[in-house]
């Protein structure tokens, strides 16, 4: 019996034994299973890192890539575009063009005489018909170079200058020639600055003058032809100082067939010299400030009338208009298609005479010339 029942003891032992061992080998397993799935799972995101890291690198690469080719790109267009420019300004030195329009001289190219087809200069410059130039190598055009430059801006840039346009004694005078080149030119714009005057009111019969039909332009003065002590208030349209002879100029010119008027808001308060106030026309390149900034005076260029003692500048055969002018007095000055320069005082004619004419032309801007006082374009 206690023989039976060792066996059965050691049989019950080694049933143990065997069971931890299975138990052992299975957890010794797992762990290895386990161990083996999480250097899989390292290893797979050590690799997806990588991955990840390699196409942000490429990403990146191709970024600069295509930077590098937009820039690539855009460096190509602008020496083609360069090119281009150098090969359009080598063409305009090539065919440049000396023009002497009716005494005023224009450099130019055949590119821009040519712009417009069909017009009567890309007909001259095409090339198929001789041109004849001075001794000066200038190609002569009899008609008025005063307005020539509104044609070459015109056809350089591809539009007619506002300005100009809005000026309908400018408008009508650059439209002739315009007209004469064959040049498209648009339609006259309505402008309220423009207005006629009654047939009377620049006549005086006992004088033998009569202008009629002369067109009123409204200019205003230019902020940049004026004197340092001038002030500018009343949208450019009231110029006045108390310091020191000063001059400002209107921004446009006076053209042949018009007239300007000024109302004198005051003048003189010292009697400075006997005259504080000289109005008239003078060209671009007239003194602005200093003792000698009259229009027409001590040599000065231009025409002025003194409105503090009627002395006409420079002297002419009528040295003095033998009236004087004063606050609320409004004062005209025109000049006519034959170039006679008019003054008048509250619609009352003053004076009149010939303006020298010399060549090539001379242009008159509407100008004043302050010691003291005030003037406002109307």
């Amino acid at each position: 019996m206690s023989s039976g029942k060792t066996l059965d003891e050691a049989h019950s032992a080694v049933d143990k034994v065997v069971l931890q061992f299975k138990v052992d080998l299975k957890k010794e397993y797992e762990k290895i299973e386990k161990d083996v799935a999480d250097e899989k799972t390292r290893r797979l995101k050590t690799v997806d890192k990588e991955i990840a890291q390699k196409k942000q690198d490429l990403e990146e690469e191709w970024k600069r890539l295509e930077a590098e080719k937009k820039q690539l790109k855009e460096d190509r267009e602008s020496l083609e575009h360069e090119i281009k420019l150098m090969e359009e300004v080598h063409t305009m030195q090539k065919g440049q063009v000396k023009l002497d329009v009716g005494g005023h001289m224009f450099s130019t190219s055949v590119t821009t005489l040519t712009k417009e087809h069909g017009s009567m200069l890309a007909a001259m410059f095409s090339g198929r018909h001789e041109i004849v130039k001075n001794d000066e190598g200038r190609v002569f055009i009899d008609r008025d170079g005063r307005y020539f430059n509104y044609i070459l801006e015109y056809l350089r840039d591809g539009e007619w200058d506002q300005h100009m346009l809005s000026d309908p004694v400018m408008y009508a005078k650059v439209q002739k020639e315009a007209n004469y080149f064959a040049l498209e030119f648009p339609e006259a714009p309505e402008s309220p600055a423009v207005s006629r005057v009654p047939k009377d009111a620049f006549a005086e019969v006992s004088k033998g003058l009569a202008f009629v039909d002369l067109a009123k332009v409204a200019f205003t003065w230019s902020h940049t032809r004026k004197g340092p002590h001038i002030v500018l208030s009343n949208s450019n349209k009231t110029a006045s100082t108390t310091t020191a002879w000063n001059q400002v100029q209107a921004e446009q010119p006076i053209v042949p067939g018009s007239y300007f008027e000024v109302t004198i808001n005051s003048v003189c308060a010292t009697n400075r010299n006997l005259f504080g106030i000289v109005l008239g026309i003078g060209p671009a390149n007239i003194t602005l400030s200093g003792s000698n900034a009259i229009i027409g005076y001590n040599n000065q260029a231009g025409y002025g009338y003194v409105c503090n003692n009627g002395t006409i500048f420079p002297s002419s055969a009528f040295a003095t208009a033998m009236t004087t002018a004063s606050a609320r007095d409004v004062i005209k000055c025109a000049l006519s298609s034959d170039n006679t320069l008019t003054f008048s005082k509250n619609n009352v004619v003053l004076c009149s005479f010939k303006v020298a004419v010399t060549t090539p032309p001379v242009i008159f801007y509407p100008t004043v010339a302050i010691a003291e006082g005030q003037v406002t374009l109307s």
